[in-house]
């Protein structure tokens, strides 16, 4: 009987020392505007605010008391990654693009090789259903 007893405590020890060691699964969250690399080379200074919206939409952040700057900022997290953070930051002088603060897609847009950890690498606009 007591070989029985401890047995069963032995097996459920190892059991749930077992399933401690398991991570459950986490899904994918992204959050903001994803834009293609195509789009925002395209962005040019003196275009007016229409043409930017016509070629990368709206902003995902206006600034309330800065009509001038738009922002648009995109996050994801997969899984137990740390999350990719990716800002657009577009300031205008009246109607015109005056200044793109960019790091988007980092040194890819200068025309270098893009220095980009990889879970950065691997998200595209396929990756991020809408909702």
């Amino acid at each position: 009987m007591f070989q029985r007893c401890l047995t069963a405590v032995i097996c459920a020890v190892l059991l749930l020392s077992i399933a401690a060691c398991i991570r459950p699964y986490k899904t994918t969250i992204s959050q903001g505007s994803l834009l293609r690399v195509q789009d925002i080379e395209q962005l040019k200074i003196g275009m007016t605010r229409e043409q930017v919206v016509f070629l990368i939409g709206e902003p995902i952040v206006r600034q309330p008391f800065e009509k001038s700057r738009w922002d648009y900022i995109f996050m994801s997290r997969r899984g137990y990654l740390e999350p990719v953070r990716r800002n657009l930051t577009l300031l205008f002088d009246g109607d015109k693009l005056a200044k793109i603060e960019n790091n988007y897609y980092g040194k890819h847009l200068a025309g270098e090789k893009a220095d980009l950890p990889e879970n950065l690498q691997e998200i595209s606009s396929d990756d991020v259903k809408p909702q």
